[in-house]
């Protein structure tokens, strides 16, 4: 399974506080054998716990699930699709 919740046009820097939701969301599913990334973010993809916030309050899109569904999403990104 999968959980996505993408940049968009209109919250370019993701809908989810990276503190309070990504990061928490994050660690149970690494814990449990899943991988959490924010996808295509600030120019790179990347892992979401290796996110440095800058405020309190920042957000960041969050992709989170089993390996092989993640693995499949980022390859999109990667072939630039």
């Amino acid at each position: 399974g999968i959980y996505i919740s993408p940049a968009d046009k209109k919250s370019a820097k993701g809908k989810l506080r990276v503190l309070y939701e990504g990061f928490p969301m994050a660690l149970i599913v690494e814990t449990a054998g899943g991988i959490g990334s924010t996808g295509l973010f600030q120019g790179k993809v990347q892992r979401m716990l290796d996110l440095v916030p800058g405020s309190i309050h920042d957000r960041c899109p969050v992709i989170l699930g089993s390996p092989r569904d993640v693995k499949l999403v980022l390859s999109k990104y990667e072939a630039g699709n």
